[in-house]
């Protein structure tokens, strides 16, 4: 051989790598996690609704109308429930500007730090 001359590696067969391969199964292992959680939720809020849907309460405390359900009152456990959908919206409403206050003044800050302060090293990791 000669002093110029290049080796060239034979790349048909990848190089297995254990570290990217525990992380690709403990990801895939999470997502399906995740998902079979979601599956069972939707399931039980399923079964706990049936007889409101299908109308089989024993009595017309059970029963769901379109008043019942826009009414501001969410009382599913008393004597006489009540399932108001608005009081359900009004506080979906609350938790997301309360969540918006803490997350909007840390991703800002986020944002002019990487763009203004951080090293490029940083800001590939970012």
């Amino acid at each position: 051989m000669m002093k110029n001359d290049i080796k060239i590696k034979n790349k048909s067969k990848p190089e297995f790598r254990l570290f990217e391969f525990v992380a690709e199964k403990f990801i895939a292992s999470i997502a399906f996690i995740s998902i079979a959680f979601i599956i069972l939720i939707l399931l039980f809020v399923l079964r706990e609704s049936l007889p409101l849907i299908l109308g089989r309460a024993t009595d017309d405390v059970g029963r769901v109308t379109l008043k019942s359900l826009l009414t501001l009152t969410w009382r599913p456990v008393s004597n006489s429930p009540m399932y108001g959908i608005i009081a359900l919206m009004v506080g979906s409403l609350k938790v997301t500007l309360i969540s918006m206050m803490f997350a909007f003044p840390v991703a800002i800050s986020a944002a002019l730090y990487t763009s203004t302060f951080a090293s490029h090293f940083s800001k590939e990791i970012m």
